[in-house]
């Protein structure tokens, strides 16, 4: 965002923006509606920190949730001052800290957290580097972050900018939060192979893209899921060719009996399918899920399987349609 667009950070601004139903206080922002999508065990005995708390809101909440120790950092001086009012009222330990998330000096402050909560921030316009500072978010997370953007705007806008600016593993889209502020809940959790065809049984999706690099486990992955996944209704297509029939070997492995090959235009004519290639979703752009299968840090490099020429790792195109990306180790 160029400079034009940077405002002047304001103090006194949204003083009284949240509610706090215990003590009686009103405000736009009401947190009976906002807790829904929030996972509780991810705060029980966690530290916490919620980057652009206001007066202190759901800071409060995850206190109440168990967290070990929470701080609350905020621009807005008096909304700081009504926070630490709420504290002493609810006799709370939360921590709550008057600094500027454009300030590199914060972040060297900051140690690891556990769960980092990114609320209705990245849009504020006042911000000078909010991609920056959400990488730097990224950085300080030790288990979870909770991610909300800004009403009006797709859920697909903001999971290219959690994954173009960030690291995370596993990002999945929770739903919208009031105001149509699309969240997020982001981790490094990388899923073994019992938790990859468990997420997809479970999700419901009707389109899912399994990519990466050679040797990563997609055919074997196909091969011992082939049934169940064709059970659940989807048709099983590896590398643009349409798998209708498998039969056992005397290894006991499935081959492919009947293929029909089709090309990238034809997908849509699927209702369900899930497709096994390393490039699927630079060639589809309709994906409801993606998972992306890596190999151990030990295979890096491995020129075992012999290719006319090498293969990169897939870069997702669209982002408009999908609602949940994992990354999944199977060996």
């Amino acid at each position: 965002m160029g400079k034009k667009n940077i405002g002047q950070k304001r103090d006194n601004w949204f003083t009284e923006y949240h509610d706090i139903p215990e003590l009686g206080i009103t405000g736009t922002r009401k947190v009976n509606d906002r807790i829904a999508h929030y996972d509780v065990d991810d705060f029980k005995d966690s530290t916490v920190i919620d980057l652009g708390c206001n007066m202190g809101q759901m800071a409060f909440q995850a206190e109440k949730w168990g967290a070990s120790k929470v701080i609350g950092v905020e621009f807005d001086a008096a909304a700081v001052a009504n926070a630490n009012e709420v504290k002493e009222k609810l006799n709370s330990d939360v921590i709550f800290v008057v600094d500027d998330l454009d300030s590199n000096f914060l972040w060297n402050s900051l140690p690891t957290i556990d769960v980092v909560m990114f609320l209705a921030v990245i849009d504020t316009h006042e911000l000078e580097n909010r991609y920056g500072i959400l990488s730097k978010a990224c950085a300080k997370t030790g288990k979870v972050m909770y991610f909300e953007g800004h009403g009006k705007q797709p859920a697909g806008r903001y999971l290219k900018n959690i994954i173009e600016y960030t690291d995370f593993s596993q990002i999945v889209y929770k739903g919208n939060t009031p105001v149509n502020r699309p969240f997020f809940r982001c981790t490094r959790d990388v899923l073994d192979e019992e938790q990859c065809i468990q997420k997809i049984i479970n999700s419901n999706h009707d389109k899912v893209a399994v990519v990466g690099k050679s040797l990563a486990g997609k055919s074997s992955f196909r091969q011992k899921y082939w049934q169940t996944l064709t059970d659940l209704g989807y048709s099983i297509i590896d590398d643009l060719r349409h798998i209708k029939t498998v039969e056992e070997n005397e290894e006991g492995i499935l081959i492919p009996t009947s293929i029909d090959k089709i090309a990238p235009d034809q997908l849509g004519e699927f209702d369900k399918f899930i497709l096994f290639d390393y490039r699927a979703t630079e060639y589809y752009d309709q994906f409801d899920s993606v998972f992306f299968m890596t190999t151990n840090v030990d295979m890096l490099g491995d020129q075992t399987r012999e290719r006319k020429r090498p293969h990169r790792s897939p870069s997702i195109k669209n982002f408009d349609t999908i609602k949940e990306v994992y990354t999944v180790r199977v060996y």
